[in-house]
């Protein structure tokens, strides 16, 4: 009694999901994608960084990428975030 509907809970909680301030196109995610692979590979697959991470229980590169679409506007919006972590020893 007084419980309110699953179905009308979810859309409260999407109702308030904040809009992404920073968006970008989906080439241009896609496009982020392979420079960050590039670039990691490069610059995580050294010597320098090898040494760096003896000892380290794990290493974590990671890049997070949201993408979300607007029923209203009829478009995608993409976020993108990059973490780097070395964690243990």
């Amino acid at each position: 009694m007084g419980e309110e509907d699953p179905t009308a809970q979810t859309a409260k909680k999407e109702e308030k999901e904040e809009e992404m301030k920073d968006t970008i196109d989906a080439k241009t995610a896609a496009d982020a994608l392979e420079q960050f692979k590039k670039l990691t590979d490069e610059s995580l697959l050294t010597e320098e960084m090898k040494e760096a991470s003896t000892g380290l229980m794990r290493a974590f590169c990671v890049l997070v990428h949201e993408q979300r679409f607007d029923c209203k506007k009829k478009a995608f919006s993409n976020k993108m975030e990059c973490y780097k972590v070395l964690v243990g020893g």
